[in-house]
């Protein structure tokens, strides 16, 4: 018998042979086997939910702007949608449905560390993923409570192996380009169109000759373009080992004078204290400079195709023209899309960090006790600065003779800590599996913005320059507002997993929240799940259909909570607004009660699914997939609800009241297989949902 970890065993017969030349088959199912599941791993065929696994080589050679996009239509139930398509427009992801009203997004788990904010996906680099698991039902993801209600994405980076020194570089270069567009009306159809909204109107006699014909989809789109470029080493010995890798992305909108900028450095490395102890560190810094403007597709919509781009008046050379945003005298009323994006220019930088730290023991076989501290701090910086300009067609109309220029600034800190302690046991024919751990979470937020109307140049300022370059009164300057805001989260969890003679399997998950984001009476939440799972393939009757690898049947119940809502709505407090004062002139401050009535009676929203489903594998599992069928129902969900005047505070009150049911069927398809150095991989997803609200 010849074997070998990741290739299929094989029996042969050595009779009198001195020489055996041997090719072993490489298994997919041992390939594959492992997955990240909540605060640990498990192998694939021993799973009772419902996970999908997108490795980090099916995805790394995509030139795409952030890891949902590479992840369109490879899952099933997970739905991604774009947004705007332009630089720094963070894509939706939805898991089974939509959570609440809203959509609730899915919790991030980058390298054990929760990371929040919009679409964290976005500022990695695919060349540094080594796995990603999607946690789609509630099984599953109430291991993680509170947090895990929009499903949960587990994103492992790569690590450094021991043994020669492996040094990567890789470029992409790819064209974007706007498909399917509406098709705009030209003048004549806008004029009929008009006629007919507005009868007898002015719009009858309009002599359209004496008017420009303007293709705004044409003049506010153009073909796109990405860059990435990827470098790593890695490598390491018996000790330690490390993996370094630095990116750089460069895209270019497919909307006019909209551009994106991302550098990145990661250092992961990982240290053997002893046999039974190791350290690591999970590092990733990144900057992204974003520059864009007002403009957005729906503006190309609301401009008419009579009226032109600019307006020259030849006659006055002090005036060379106008953007032609034509008044109420003209038929032609409109808005002029391309006269934004050079009016008003937009940018941005964020850099950030993300770290972790965890400590791994293993004092004797079948314990695990690992401990985890995460970091993510996060400084941006925006502006805003609008030029002078003059606005109309026959007139000089619409004039603004004053520039404005404003800045936001915002910091933000995420302290993440775990600690987990794992058991594993074996007797005979059952298997046990406890754990246990505690997680506390805090963020903190604050942010700032200012601004001031005046001349200056095409040259981005800064209002400590203008304060400077100013300091008489003729200038305004305003601030527009500051704001901070803490929370946290305190959490223990446990999972117990058994199975028996590797048929059965059994697996229980249970956490307790305590979050501050609700008054003292619904601080606390539990959130239990249970699944089961059977492999069919693994009963004696089948050994009689040798064809089929895997047929596993699982079924699964959770419930999860949300808590990701503002802050402190459960209390009553006074808002205080405090200008800041430029040299003489002093800001005005005021207090005021809290705008919105609170409500000491909000709770966690909260979300039970259900489902059942069949694994299947065939052809030694290069053939697998996946048929089920899932139900998830939302309740509780926290809606502004009208009230009366008389309140005093406010139209609307934050109470739990919506509900949101889904439901739906879910296919997967997988086509896998190595021949010498040609891998094949097809992969087909459908899902059918249905949503009630």
């Amino acid at each position: 018998m010849i074997s070998s970890i990741g290739y299929l065993s094989e029996e042969i017969s050595v009779g009198g042979r001195t020489t055996i030349d041997i090719k072993l088959t490489e298994s997919i199912e041992s390939l594959e086997e492992v997955v990240v599941v909540g605060y640990g791993t498990t192998k694939r065929s021993d799973l009772t939910g419902s996970v999908g696994t997108v490795k980090g080589d099916e995805i790394g050679n995509q030139t795409v702007n952030s890891v949902a996009a590479a992840l369109q239509s490879r899952v099933s139930g997970v739905k991604i949608n774009s947004a705007s398509g332009a630089p720094g427009t963070n894509a939706q992801i939805f898991i089974r449905g939509f959570g609440n009203f809203q959509g609730i997004p899915p919790l991030w788990i980058i390298d054990g560390v929760q990371y929040s904010g919009d679409d964290p996906g976005s500022k990695i680099s695919l060349k540094d993923i080594e796995s990603i698991d999607i946690l789609k039902d509630g099984s599953s993801s109430a291991i993680y409570g509170s947090q895990g209600a929009g499903g949960v994405i587990i994103v492992t980076t790569k690590s450094g192996r021991s043994g020669k020194l492996q040094v990567n570089f890789s470029t992409g270069l790819s064209q974007t380009s706007n498909y399917n567009l509406p098709e705009l009306l030209n003048k004549e159809q806008y004029i009929e169109t008009r006629n007919a909204y507005y009868p007898n109107g002015v719009w009858e006699n309009v002599n359209i000759n004496n008017y420009p014909t303007t293709d705004w989809m044409d003049v506010m789109t153009q073909k796109g373009s990405r860059q990435t470029y990827d470098f790593s080493i890695a490598g390491g010995n018996d000790k330690s080992t490390f993996y370094i890798g630095s990116n750089y992305f460069k895209e270019k909108g497919t909307l006019v004078e909209s551009n994106l900028e991302r550098i990145g450095l990661r250092i992961n490395s990982d240290h053997k204290l002893a046999k039974w102890a190791t350290i690591g560190e999970r590092i990733y810094l990144y900057r992204i400079n974003n520059e864009g403007n007002a403009t957005s597709p729906r503006s190309i919509y609301r401009t008419s195709p009579g009226s032109g781009i600019y307006d020259e008046d030849r006659t006055n050379p002090w005036y060379p023209g106008s953007w032609a945003y034509l008044d109420g005298s003209s038929p032609w009323v409109g808005y002029n899309a391309y006269a934004s994006t050079q009016i008003e220019r937009r940018k941005s930088q964020n850099e950030a960090l993300e770290g972790s730290l965890f400590l791994n023991l293993k004092p004797f076989k079948g314990l695990e006790w690992k401990t985890t501290g995460g970091l993510f701090a996060e400084k941006s910086f925006g502006n805003t600065a609008q030029t002078p300009f003059y606005l109309g067609a026959q007139s000089n109309s619409g004039t603004k003779d004053k520039a404005t220029y404003s800045e936001n600034w915002g910091q933000s800190y995420k302290y993440t800590f775990n600690t987990v302690l794992t058991y594993n046991l074996n007797l005979g024919n059952h298997s046990l599996s406890p754990m246990v751990g505690f997680e506390s979470i805090q963020g903190n937020w604050s942010n700032i913005n200012g601004g001031f109307n005046y001349y200056f140049n095409k040259d981005w300022p800064t209002m400590l320059d203008q304060a400077q370059q100013n300091p008489g009164n003729n200038w305004y300057r305003t601030v527009g507002g500051a704001n901070a805001d803490m929370d946290r989260l305190y959490s223990y969890f446990g999972r117990l997993k058994y199975s028996f003679a590797n048929k059965y399997f059994l697996t229980f998950n249970v956490r307790r929240d305590a979050s501050s984001k609700f008054g003292i009476n619904n601080r606390v939440g539990i959130f239990p799940s249970a699944s089961f799972a059977w492999k069919i393939n693994e009963e004696e009757f089948m050994n009689a259909i040798p064809v089929i690898s895997l047929l596993k049947l699982r079924a699964e119940y959770g419930a999860v909570g949300n808590d990701r809502i503002p802050s402190l709505y459960y209390l009553k407090f006074y808002e205080v607004s405090q200008a800041y004062s430029f040299e003489n002139s002093l800001g005005s401050s005021g207090i005021q009660l809290q705008s919105k009535l609170p409500n000491a009676d909000i709770k966690w929203e909260s979300m039970v699914t259900s489902g059942l489903a069949l694994d299947w594998g065939i052809l030694e599992n290069k053939l697998t997939g996946t048929f089920g069928y899932y139900s998830k129902s939302s309740n509780d969900l926290l809606y502004n609800l009208p009230i009366q005047a008389s309140a005093g505070l406010g139209s609307f009150v934050f109470t739990n009241i919506g509900e949101v049911k889904n439901s739906g069927f879910e296919v997967d398809i997988l086509w896998k297989e190595t021949r010498g150095d040609f891998h094949t991989l097809l992969v087909l997803t459908e899902l059918r949902l249905t949503t009630k609200s």
